[in-house]
């Protein structure tokens, strides 16, 4: 079994003097690392966790990739990588979560909405609109 690639080679690459990393570059390589330490959708969410540090959606990631990012967003992108390749909860990491139509701080203070709550919440919505009589359809 092969061991994870280090975070000084994967997630936090040496960046030569007077250069700054691309977007794009770090997340590929944050990829590999949290792959290696067993993070299931390991590109996707080292895209987010890149797209809440610096306020914008994965598209314009994409967009943007040839805009480097600074010493200091590279240096906190590497410390969220490596809290998510400790297995903390995405959700804690990036700060946020959405629920429904909601979007919901997030921190260890509380547990994550789980799929199944926003389920449960939309049963009930629908039996409250509807006169709440008796028992929720599909409880």
């Amino acid at each position: 079994m092969s061991q994870a690639p280090k975070l000084e080679s994967a997630a936090a690459p040496a960046v030569p003097a007077g250069d700054t990393p691309l977007p794009l570059q770090l997340a590929r390589r944050a990829a590999e690392y949290l792959a290696g330490n067993g993070v299931d959708d390991a590109r996707l969410e080292s895209e987010w966790m890149l797209a809440a540090l610096l306020g914008v959606s994965r598209l314009q990631l994409h967009l943007d990739e040839d805009v480097p990012l600074t010493e200091e967003q590279a240096l906190r992108y590497r410390q969220m990588v490596e809290r998510r390749a400790k297995r903390e909860p995405l959700q804690y990491v990036i700060g946020h979560t959405q629920f429904r139509d909601l979007e919901l701080r997030c921190d260890p203070r509380a547990l994550n909405p789980r799929p199944e709550s926003e389920v449960l919440v939309g049963i009930v919505l629908d039996w409250a609109r509807a006169g709440g009589g008796g028992r929720p359809r599909g409880l």
